[in-house]
């Protein structure tokens, strides 16, 4: 039977809502195992980091993914996507391995394209949707649909508005008031990659999260104090 959620609004937040999720649109048993076997090896990898929002950050890695399942994206790009902040420096891969040496190991288990999506992804998140030129040889779409799943799914649930602290000024990088900023800024050049892209999908995700009228009806003590993830492991709760 299949649910009546909209994934693409409400994207998965756990494995088994994302399983869920891939066997209502008939993707392979075989398919699914690759995705739990994705799924496991990142839960080992980011178990200790939460968002600044206070949400698990397996979550968002999760959330991602399901955006790209809802926008019928090959099985590469959706395992790319649950593992797509493994080389970040922030996530404590293998006691802070260096990228070389993650890089081996992923490509090992999951293949050199799957691994190869990470690696280009990590070298172009900075990159600014404002900045994307479409005429650029160069650019890759799956790395720029990824950019954007990512870009999307941190907007889910309202949680850009409980980073940092309710007195947080605008010029405070990461607040809430800081992302909304962005976010405003960004509107326009998102819609259209998301468009030239042809994931029409998440144009309706895309107008639904970026009504910010919503967000400041939240009570302000939901904000966590954080502006950016933190790490268990580093005791980053106790600094609030």
């Amino acid at each position: 039977m299949k649910s009546n959620r909209n994934y693409a609004i409400y994207p998965a937040q756990t494995n088994i809502e994302l399983y869920e999720q891939m066997l209502e649109l008939g993707f392979s048993n075989e398919a699914i195992s690759r995705v739990n076997d994705a799924y496991l090896f990142s839960m080992d990898k980011v178990y200790a980091l939460y968002r600044g929002s206070g949400k698990p950050f397996i979550c968002h890695l999760v959330g991602t993914a399901s955006l790209l399942v809802s926008a019928k994206q090959s099985l590469e790009l959706i395992l790319g996507a649950l593992m797509h902040a493994l080389y970040q420096n922030r996530v404590p891969f293998e006691n802070f391995l260096e990228i070389e040496k993650r890089r081996v190991i992923v490509s090992e288990k999951f293949g050199p394209k799957v691994e190869s999506l990470i690696f280009d992804y990590t070298n172009f998140e900075n990159t600014n949707l404002t900045d994307v030129q479409l005429d650029n040889p160069n650019l890759k779409r799956d790395i720029v649909v990824l950019h954007l799943a990512d870009h999307v799914e941190d907007l889910l649930g309202y949680s850009i508005f409980l980073h940092g602290n309710v007195d947080d000024l605008i010029d405070f990088k990461g607040s809430y008031l800081w992302r909304k900023s962005k976010y405003q800024n960004e509107k326009e050049a998102i819609l259209k990659l998301a468009k030239h892209f042809k994931v029409d999908e998440w144009i309706e995700t895309i107008d639904f999260w970026m009504n910010f009228d919503n967000y400041d009806k939240l009570p302000k003590n939901l904000k966590t104090g954080f502006s950016s993830s933190v790490n268990l492991l580093k005791n980053d709760f106790n600094k609030q």
